[in-house]
């Protein structure tokens, strides 16, 4: 996957990722209540991601995360956890409040390792 993921993708690949470190298994079922979205939606853009390298599917129908998007989703986080802390330590801004706003901010912020000169 050369180009940089939707939003629609990077979250469920937030989803995914938190799961995985929680040692919870991911089915589709998961994904969109996680989500709030429907099935067909869920069912449509995990095709997406396999197509892309990004997760793989067992025969229990159980998602993982393939490296890649394992790596891409640690980036996702990692941004989330810069921006809470950004918003929080340098704004000012109150605790209870950060993580909807750095929800926004992840997905503005360049991916770590992209910037070039």
């Amino acid at each position: 996957m050369e180009e940089r993921p939707s939003q629609v993708i990077e979250e469920y690949l937030l989803v995914l990722y938190k799961l995985q470190r929680d040692g919870e298994k991911a089915k589709s079922v998961t994904l969109a209540n996680s989500l709030d979205t429907s099935a067909p939606t869920v069912h449509a853009t995990v095709g997406r991601m396999q197509r892309d390298g990004l997760i793989k599917v067992n025969r229990s129908k159980e998602i993982q995360l393939t490296q890649l998007g394992f790596e891409m989703a640690e980036n996702i986080a990692y941004r989330h956890n810069l921006a809470e802390d950004f918003l929080c330590n340098t704004l000012g801004i109150p605790w209870f409040e950060v993580h909807k706003h750095a929800h926004q901010l992840e997905h503005a912020m360049t991916p770590l390792g992209t910037i070039t000169s």
